[in-house]
C-alpha cells in the first residue's frame, strides 16, 4: 500500500471550504485533471454520499464513489473503476477549523496490481501524484481564499 498525504490551511469559512471541495463538476479548477463530472447524484446532497464522479486525465476515467459525507468535516470516496491497473483506492478529507483557518487533510491509500507497470514505477508515481495534489490543494485555496474575501 501506499500513502498521499497532502494538507493546506485555508483562511475561509468551512463551509466554504467543504463545498468547493465536495463540488464534483467543477473540480478541475483545482484537481490536476482534464474534466470532471458528477454522474450520479447522492441521495441527499447531490455531491454527498452515494454520489458517483468521474475524473479524466490521460486517458483514463477514473470513477469514484463518495462513501461517507459528514458535512462540513469529513468525506471519503474509493475507486469503483476507470483504472484498471489499481487493486485499491480510498481517499479520505478531514477539514478542521482550527481558529486559524481550515486545515484540509486530504489522504490517499493506494495500492497498485502486482507485476503491473505501475507497480513497477510505485515511488515514481506517488511522489508525482503527491506533488500534483498538493498543489491543487494550494491553488483550491486561492480559489476559495479570493471567493470568502
Amino acid at each position: 500500500m501506499a500513502e498521499i498525504h497532502t494538507e493546506v490551511l485555508i483562511q475561509a469559512p468551512i463551509q466554504a471550504v467543504w463545498d468547493r471541495y465536495m463540488d464534483h463538476a467543477n473540480a478541475t479548477e483545482w484537481l490536476p485533471m482534464k474534466s470532471s463530472e458528477l454522474t450520479r447524484p447522492g441521495a441527499e446532497d447531490p455531491n454527498g454520499l452515494g454520489a458517483i464522479r468521474t475524473f479524466k486525465r490521460g486517458g483514463l476515467a477514473l470513477v469514484e464513489e463518495v462513501v461517507t459525507a459528514d458535512a462540513p468535516t469529513y468525506m471519503e470516496y474509493r475507486l469503483i473503476g476507470g483504472v484498471p491497473f489499481l487493486k485499491h483506492h480510498l481517499g479520505r478529507a478531514r477539514l478542521t477549523d482550527t481558529g486559524q483557518g481550515v486545515r484540509l487533510v486530504w489522504d490517499i491509500t493506494l495500492e497498485f496490481k502486482p507485476l503491473t507497470p505501475a507497480w513497477l514505477l510505485t515511488r515514481i508515481i506517488i511522489a508525482d501524484l503527491q506533488k500534483r495534489f498538493q498543489a491543487g490543494l494550494e491553488k483550491m485555496k486561492v480559489l476559495v481564499e479570493r471567493d470568502a474575501a
